[in-house]
């Protein structure tokens, strides 16, 4: 909304006068502040109160603290720092800075939103940083890599002075007290061919280097510091923590100058090579850090908080293409959250099995207690999970059965890939996590997408793989929060999960079978440890026409044995006469994702 300086009445960005005190309101005359108008329109939380400050006449007298933004006439990236100011005098001093510096300038004055991050999202990644200016200023920062995202129609950019070939950059700070990040500006910025990586243009011997020092330099003085080095051959920029498109990077870039992210300096005399901007591998040490931390991450009410974290897994997987190198972790978060979010909604399922009756438990506590186990207790319950689902007696088709059975053999494939993974970290192991992933995502219960238990419907699904940003940006929180945490226990954890055994889908133990010939059919009864006298009865359809005397065999010398992936029948003959094979789970649960996603998952 845009505040009249004179009553501080909050109108619509397209007001022209105010509609309590017919004051003149301030037309933007820069990008930045044209920007403003951006986020509305493609269905982002903007700025609840914007101020456009372009003379001292404009300066309200109330209302303070305000949040001063300055704004160059067109986008200059780190410009003068924004700062929270208590009264008119100090407006009227950045004011004077800023039309000192250019007569087309302006002051945008907004509320202060009290930050748990900060994010730069641009077409190809979304860069998140600490407080209200970690990732302009590029401080400990993290970096989540797009395929592509569709931002804005290039109508609506051109309206807010963003032309071809540039790209729009959108601020972002995540408060503390909600969920949904603020857009807080929106500037035209460079194209970019690359979302991670160093930025090395060309063959470069090191003959100076500058380190990228958020304390050190203040205002304009990084923008004078490249123009002053600007053409020198030779020179690098350090830049440790931080990301391609925060405002130390973008003005190196822009003069062509290398910029090195990582911990350790580049020296004199080193030479350094090109950055290749095709796609990378997967680093498998990457993606196990990933699964660490997603097994460590804590949630609170999976209903509550799981449609972001879906969000995150989305992103990962229709990103994965992109999340390469350093990146992977991002996949092994989602992997490891996709494990735990689908365990507890097989547990949550599972409550409608009450073959001992009495009342249901609520399905939130059994998820609140289910979401804070490890991924090896998951893995000690997923398998009896299945076989309530394949073997109990469930009535109809609105609860478990097959469907759910499918979904919990998708978490099994995952963390059968997540542990050859930590047996034998390679990039084919790490390829295996990504198609099974892909293959537990996309499973489908009764009525939908199973992820829906926490997000609600399957509209979030298509949107994340469309690149709708108001479905991407709520996983904000979720990737900063996971980013924070630096577990010093990966090489102990994915020790463990090296340990594993494989994760089969082996039936119940089976304590007695009973059979019903038919014509060509066998029912089978049984009775299990797990299940007790409660499993469903197994229609069998023979695979061989039998003679007299099998069928004879059949009756009193059949054995019933349970296989890696389900039960055969079988005659014990020499050799052993098999007379039917249960479909495979593994293969039916791959089916629904090759419906769902065109090819085989």
């Amino acid at each position: 909304m845009k505040v009249c300086h004179n009553c501080l009445a909050k109108n619509y960005l397209t007001h022209i006068k105010c509609f309590a005190c017919s004051a003149l309101l301030t037309i933007p005359r820069t990008q930045k502040g044209k920007g403003l108008f951006l986020p509305s329109q493609i269905g982002l939380q903007g700025l609840s109160s914007i101020l456009f400050i372009q003379d001292p006449t404009h300066i309200p007298k109330l209302g303070y603290p305000w949040f001063a933004r300055p704004a160059p006439s067109l986008p200059r990236h780190g410009y003068f720092d924004s700062k929270i100011v208590k009264e008119p005098s100090e407006v009227e001093a950045i004011l004077k800075q800023v039309l000192e510096d250019d007569p087309g300038g302006e002051v945008i004055l907004c509320p202060f939103i009290k930050p748990t991050c900060s994010g730069i999202l641009t077409k190809n990644s979304l860069v998140i940083g600490s407080g209200h200016d970690g990732a302009t200023a590029g401080k400990n920062t993290t970096t989540i890599p797009f395929v592509g995202l569709n931002i804005a129609a290039q109508y609506l950019l051109d309206s807010v002075g963003i032309k071809q070939p540039q790209w729009p950059y959108l601020e972002l700070v995540l408060p503390t007290d909600s969920k949904s990040p603020v857009v807080t500006q929106v500037r035209a910025g460079l194209a970019l061919k690359q979302a991670t990586g160093d930025y090395i243009p060309k063959v470069t011997e090191v003959t100076k280097v500058i380190k990228a020092d958020p304390l050190v330099y203040q205002d304009l003085e990084w923008e004078k510091e490249i123009e002053a080095v600007a053409g020198q051959e030779g020179v690098v920029v350090w830049h440790p923590g931080g990301a391609l498109t925060d405002h130390f990077s973008i003005h190196s870039i822009t003069k062509e100058i290398p910029v090195i992210f990582g911990e350790i300096s580049p020296k004199v005399g080193q030479i350094l090579e090109p950055a290749n901007v095709e796609l990378g591998d997967f680093d498998p040490q990457a993606m196990l850090q990933g699964v660490v931390i997603g097994d460590k991450y804590k949630v609170g009410d999976p209903v509550g908080s799981g449609a972001p974290i879906i969000t995150a897994i989305l992103i990962a997987l229709h990103n994965s293409a992109v999340m390469t190198g350093e990146s992977s972790k991002w996949i092994g978060f989602a992997a490891a959250m996709m494990v735990r979010l689908g365990t507890v909604a097989l547990n949550g399922e599972a409550r409608h099995w009450r073959p001992k009756g009495g009342n249901k438990p609520d399905r939130g506590k059994v998820y609140t207690k289910h979401i804070k186990s490890s991924l090896t207790t998951h893995r000690d319950t997923v398998r009896p999970l299945v076989n309530i689902f394949r073997y109990g007696v469930w009535g109809g088709g609105a609860f478990g059965g097959p469907k759910w059975a499918c979904c919990g053999a998708g978490i099994v494939a995952l963390l059968n890939s997540v542990r050859n993974l930590a047996q034998n970290p390679t990039k084919s192991s790490a390829t295996g996590v990504v198609a099974k992933l892909n293959l537990a995502v996309n499973q489908a219960h009764n009525g939908g997408w199973w992820l829906n238990k926490f997000c609600g419907s399957e509209e979030m699904f298509n949107a994340v793989q469309q690149g709708k940003i108001s479905y991407i940006l709520p996983a904000m929180g979720v990737f900063y929060q996971a980013h924070t945490m630096q577990p010093s226990y990966v090489a102990e954890q994915i020790q463990e999960y090296a340990q594993w055994p494989e994760t089969t889908l082996t039936p119940p133990y089976t304590v007695s079978a009973r059979l019903n010939v038919k014509a060509g059919t066998v029912e089978i009864t049984v009775t299990s440890r797990q299940l007790k006298s409660y499993g469903r009865v197994i229609s069998a359809k023979l695979s061989k026409h039998l003679n007299s005397d099998q069928l004879d065999q059949l009756k009193t010398g059949a054995y019933l044995i349970g296989d890696v992936d389900g039960y055969r029948l079988e005659l014990q003959t020499d050799p052993a006469l098999v007379l039917w094979k249960e479909e495979s789970l593994a293969e039916m649960a791959a089916e629904i994702t090759g419906k769902r996603t065109g090819k085989k998952g």
